[in-house]
């Protein structure tokens, strides 16, 4: 976001395959992602969360960074509108803050029907193990960016049973067989490469550089003409998922993507199509 305007300016097409803030395309006439932003994400996300728990009160605890406030602002205003109840809403320093006990004694007292951590993996795992440690009973909800190998590892089965709610997907061993063909070329080509198996953020890049690439075989390398043919994506089917571009807005809609921890492994609970 600091760089938008100095690429406005400076007429050159920025594209943030992960930006997912609100602002961000309004930034520049030439600024696109094909990240959703929090204003749909969030609301996907409390109205998936209201629906799957019977709208049970819920607590919310968020990392404080744009992304963290972002999301749990409009996750809150999402969920009270669809007439469920936050009964604890606490931010953390993320990377900082290592005991969160005190946080968790307090939503315990709330006794909410559920939790929902807005976190990255490790201050995740950490609030996890310690909201079972203190005996904290409710159903437990976190975003995509908590996927990753190393949260399972960490948390262990302090997680099992948490859905994850996000717009990238999974890639397994386990599933390859469900994959489209450009879906498992794609990560068998990064496993070849790098030796493990990609997550949802190596993915957007590789949609990223496969549109633009495309578009710049088709128009060249005029930023005028390239913004104008990201407006005109529509929707694409890409190996992050399916993304749809408004032409108006530039902003992005994508499915969302549920996800359960079972046995120490993710397992796909179902995809609710954008709206």
């Amino acid at each position: 976001m600091a760089a938008a305007p100095v690429f406005d300016e400076a007429g050159v097409l920025h594209l943030g395959p992960t930006a997912s803030h609100p602002d961000f395309v309004s930034m520049g006439e030439k600024s696109f992602t094909i990240a959703m932003p929090m204003k749909f994400e969030g609301a996907a996300d409390a109205d998936y969360a209201y629906q799957k728990t019977g709208g049970k009160d819920i607590a919310l605890i968020y990392l404080n960074s744009d992304y963290g406030v972002s999301h749990s602002s409009v996750f809150k205003e999402s969920y009270e509108a669809l007439g469920g109840k936050v009964v604890a809403f606490e931010e953390f320093i993320p990377g900082q803050t290592k005991d969160f006990t005190p946080v968790i004694t307090k939503i315990k007292q709330a006794n909410p029907g559920a939790l929902f951590v807005i976190a990255d993996y490790s201050d995740g795992a950490n609030i996890f193990k310690q909201a079972k440690n203190l005996e904290l009973d409710c159903d437990l909800i976190g975003p995509g960016m908590l996927i990753k190998d190393e949260f399972i590892d960490v948390a262990g089965d302090a997680v099992d049973g948490l859905l994850m709610l996000s717009t990238l997907p999974i890639y397994s061993e386990d599933d390859r067989e469900n994959e489209s063909p450009a879906k498992a070329a794609f990560v068998s080509e990064y496993q070849d490469l790098y030796g493990v198996i990609p997550d949802g953020f190596p993915a957007n890049a590789y949609d990223c550089i496969t549109l633009i690439s495309g578009m710049i075989d088709k128009v060249g390398y005029d930023a005028d003409a390239l913004a104008q043919e990201f407006r005109q994506v529509g929707r694409y089917e890409g190996v992050s998922g399916n993304i749809t571009i408004d032409p108006e807005t530039k902003e992005v809609k994508r499915d969302l993507m549920v996800y359960t921890i079972a046995d120490g492994k993710y397992a796909v609970e179902e995809i609710v199509p954008a709206t």
